[in-house]
């Protein structure tokens, strides 16, 4: 048989070629999010016994990714798909290709198809695809439909028929062979229908899955947001040495580790080289490493959603070192296209741990090239500030180091509140509040004793538990904002925290010195101690033994 060229240079009109990631976009096209809404009583036809799935709620390009989605899951090669929107297709959607032979597949989404239509639609690939012979003959056509078939004597007559005319297997998916296979593929499930349906329809267990890594959408994490803010307004740095180092360790392992110290802006460069990992073939999820401990689940969710190329970023392992080297563990050897990428508050090469927590992971990976150090250093500032500010043309970068404390988080922040006239008056950080409190709380002054209690403990990056503060921080009109920005809430149990342990330095400092307090350290040493004291009462009336603070 011919092979199939590949990549070549024929022109895009006849539609001969291996398409590009760039030329099936619609086919991703609200990926992250469901494409339909799923009323109650298709949720409710799902989960019945023997119930389908709404495959009629889907469009016909939702319905090709779903059958590209199962052969990626069958694992007998990388499926492609055949043509592009508006492109002659010869009849063909899919093709299974290993240089030798071939199996192709048109996908056909429609209520009711009947033996009639079968021949309609071979016969279409009879003139459009085997009267060409540089495509080559397939050893198989498979046609693809949603609607329910009955496998009557009239259509395996055809069908035997059929191919014996034209010299190829003809073989059919259907509605009920769709949901079989589709009962233990919770993350294909969800990805099309949406998290209710799969755990309706695949049941409780497979359910759990989903839910916990969260994609590179809005409105999912707050790092996430500030991520995709940052690349929205074109202020996003990557910094080079970052990436090359990034493609070299990630196209050879499974695993690679982001570490520094805080603010190095770890988090930040985890997301993005991810997300341009081999120009974004991979998709990407996302976890803080605190929001869950059950590492039965969070290797059952890697693997459910790792039916295509997926990266997993796992934010913060410094707060789960133990877990996160059972789950590395766990996935090692593994035949699934799954990458993790680790953040780690870390102390570089040329030093070591205080602790030792984490070293053995830590250690591993650095002897296997696997760690790269992220550093917030004088070039990385420099390109910072000549991103956000190119009409500055001699800055005072290691000033600007000094008074953020080589943060990149309080970097951000104060450059979104100054201009470069303003930093010539400024000897110290604190010569800053004034302006940072305006753009945190929106206002000249700042009362906020509950956010200020957790902004104590979370410098020390220590969550506490959500319902110690009863009184909902967006009550007060005068914190919101800062709330919207910093505050995080999640894990288990359910606790909150900051999303940086350097905002809530800052945000803390803050509002001690609007709140008259001119000693920050004893100032923290107070709130932090009333905070755990209430823990414990709180402990001692319920008779909870250990605590809920992480």
């Amino acid at each position: 048989m011919a092979a199939i060229e590949l990549g070549n240079d024929r022109d895009s009109s006849e539609g001969l070629r291996e398409l590009a990631r760039a030329d099936f976009g619609h086919l991703d096209d609200g990926h992250w999010t469901t494409p339909i809404t799923i009323a109650l009583d298709e949720q409710l036809r799902a989960a019945a016994r023997g119930g389908s799935l709404p495959y009629d709620l889907l469009d016909a390009y939702a319905f090709e990714r779903l059958c590209f989605h199962i052969l990626l899951t069958r694992g007998q090669g990388a499926p492609r798909f055949w043509g592009r929107r508006g492109q002659a297709q010869q009849g063909i959607d899919l093709i299974l290709s290993d240089g030798a032979t071939s199996v192709v597949y048109q996908c056909k989404h429609t209520a009711t198809f009947d033996d009639r239509a079968l021949k309609t639609a071979v016969h279409k690939f009879r003139d459009d695809w085997l009267t060409r012979p540089e495509l080559g003959r397939p050893a198989t056509f498979v046609l693809c439909t949603s609607a329910k078939l009955d496998a009557t004597t009239a259509w395996e007559e055809r069908k035997r028929g059929l191919s014996n005319e034209i010299g190829v297997a003809i073989e059919e998916w259907h509605r009920d062979l769709l949901d079989a296979w589709l009962k233990t593929k919770p993350g294909i499930v969800s990805e099309l229908f949406g998290d209710q349906v799969a755990q309706l329809f695949c049941g409780g267990e497979c359910g759990q899955r989903d839910g916990l890594f969260q994609p590179l959408k809005r409105g999912v994490e707050k790092r996430i947001d500030r991520y995709l803010d940052l690349v929205a307004e074109g202020r996003f740095v990557r910094d080079d040495r970052d990436e090359t180092l990034f493609e070299q360790i990630l196209s050879q392992h499974q695993v690679v580790l982001l570490g520094g110290l805080a603010g190095a802006g770890k988090t930040m460069t985890a997301i993005d080289l991810a997300a341009a990992f081999e120009n974004g073939a991979w998709r990407v999820f996302y976890l803080r490493a605190d929001a869950s401990r059950d590492v039965d689940r969070i290797v059952d969710a890697i693997l459910s959603h790792g039916f295509r190329p997926s990266i997993f970023v796992i934010d913060d392992c410094q707060r789960a070192f133990e877990e996160i080297e059972r789950i590395v563990w766990r996935l090692s050897g593994l035949d699934h296209p799954v990458k993790l990428v680790l953040t780690a508050r870390a102390p570089p090469a040329s030093m070591d741990f205080i602790e030792s927590t984490g070293t053995a992971l830590i250690w591993d990976l650095r002897e296997r090239g696997q760690v790269i150090d992220i550093v917030a250093d004088e070039t990385r500032y420099r390109a910072l500030v000549a991103k956000r500010m190119p009409e500055w043309s001699s800055p005072p970068i290691k000033q600007i180091m000094a008074w953020t404390g080589r943060d990149l988080t309080i970097l951000d922040l104060v450059l979104d509140t100054m201009e470069p006239a303003d930093f010539k008056n400024i000897k110290r950080l604190d010569d800053l509040f004034p302006k940072i409190r305006k753009l945190v709380f929106e206002k000249e002054t700042a009362h906020a004793p509950n956010l200020k209690q957790l902004a104590a403990m979370a410098q020390f990056d220590i969550a506490v538990p959500e319902e110690l503060f009863p009184t909902p921080f967006e009550s007060g009109r005068s914190n919101s904002t800062a709330v919207a920005r910093f505050v995080v809430a999640g894990g288990e149990p359910s606790s909150l925290a900051f999303h940086h342990p350097s905002a809530a330095e800052l945000v803390f400092r803050i509002l001690a010195w609007a709140h008259g307090e001119p000693d920050p350290a004893q100032a923290c040493a107070r709130d932090c101690a009333e905070v755990l004291n209430t823990v414990t009462g709180m402990e001692r009336e319920s008779g909870i033994r250990e605590s809920g603070i992480r």
